[in-house]
């Protein structure tokens, strides 16, 4: 189901991400999400006030905020996945035994790659692999007790004010 719908989703999540003046243009923008993916999916879309859930019957929950505020961390985020201070949590998914979490960070994503890099360390994972870009975008994935996530930082168009990060959990319990 959400094959198609994440990327859709993840672009109208950033279309709708900008500045707004206040709780009328961020519902507004919640709604329009919400035609995008009920559009994009044979999910369901409900509205829960400060998020949107989609669901697709079969155990596949993805939730979007739909507020400045974000969505709390989910229960299922492993505690010893650094999630940077001051992250806003856009989305939450959880799709065919893998896990999501995208947040927007005040922060440089040339500052926020090496920032994560170095938490995780001191959480005990190992770095399989990483890259970086010169606009500060970048990619690490890492190992730990049989689990493996994946963290895409992706520059917003105020490059030196904020990223968005995106986790991606592979066997997010440990076994």
């Amino acid at each position: 189901m959400y094959r198609i719908a994440i990327p859709t989703l993840l672009l109208a999540v950033a279309a709708c991400s900008g500045p707004a003046p206040g709780n009328l243009a961020d519902k507004a923008a919640g709604k329009a999400v919400g035609a995008m993916i009920e559009a994009a999916s044979d999910g369901k879309v409900k509205d829960e006030g400060d998020r949107l859930v989609v669901e697709d019957g079969n155990g596949q929950e993805m939730q979007l905020a739909t507020s400045r505020e974000g969505l709390p961390p989910p229960a299922w985020w492993p505690q010893d996945i650094y999630l940077p201070e001051g992250a806003v949590i856009s989305q939450v998914a959880q799709n065919e035994g893998n896990n999501v979490l995208s947040a927007m960070v005040p922060r440089p994503g040339a500052v926020l790659n090496d920032e994560i890099e170095q938490a995780m360390h001191v959480q005990g994972w190992k770095t399989l692999r990483s890259s970086r870009a010169a606009s500060g975008g970048g990619m690490a994935a890492f190992r730990k007790e049989g689990r493996e996530v994946s963290v895409l930082v992706s520059p917003t168009r105020k490059g030196e004010q904020a990223a968005m990060t995106t986790y991606h959990l592979r066997s997010p319990r440990a076994q």
